[in-house]
């Protein structure tokens, strides 16, 4: 977690830098400083110890694979990458299904 949050925070830091702060106002700015407060509380509750909401850390942690769709995309531009992220988007498919299945099997428990 500490080296996506170093990684993110660098990314944002540069793009801010180059774009100015016009970037923090765009739709992707919003996101990625969303992601970069989301990634910070997840480790000072690694650091503190002390219990946030589990839910909201569990949907933050859903939110960070589309960031790394994002950067999946920037990897397309080399062909020995381009293999391993096709089969990474075929699964895409199949974990949604599961969710749906494992969401209406915990509906039915409750």
């Amino acid at each position: 977690d500490a080296i996506f949050l170093l990684a993110f925070a660098l990314d944002f830091v540069l793009r801010l830098r180059a774009r100015g702060v016009g970037f923090v106002v765009s739709k992707v700015g919003v996101f990625d400083a969303l992601l970069l407060m989301f990634a910070i509380a997840e480790i000072l509750e690694q650091v503190v110890g002390e219990q946030f909401t589990i839910r909201f850390m569990a949907a933050f942690r859903m939110i960070r694979l589309l960031k790394l769709s994002r950067i999946a995309r920037m990897l397309m531009l080399f062909p020995c990458f381009q293999l391993l992220v096709t089969g990474l988007q075929g699964t895409v498919n199949a974990m949604i299904w599961c969710f749906v299945l494992i969401a209406i099997l915990a509906y039915a428990g409750a």
